[in-house]
């Protein structure tokens, strides 16, 4: 696979929450996974604690 472009975005740690969330529950999981039934009400909660603290 060949790239004409990348770009990385800088984000803090303390706005990263949801990844390290991801990455946990895949890791306890311990395999790949959808959500079908829309995202889990946790997951949305990170997410939304994380856009809160980005935006401040």
């Amino acid at each position: 696979m060949l790239f004409d472009e990348v770009t990385y975005n800088f984000v803090p740690h303390a706005v990263n929450d949801a990844a390290h969330v991801l990455a946990l529950e895949g890791r306890r999981r311990r395999v790949c996974g959808s959500w079908v039934n829309g995202v889990p009400d946790s997951m949305r909660i990170v997410v939304m604690k994380d856009r809160l603290a980005w935006n401040q």
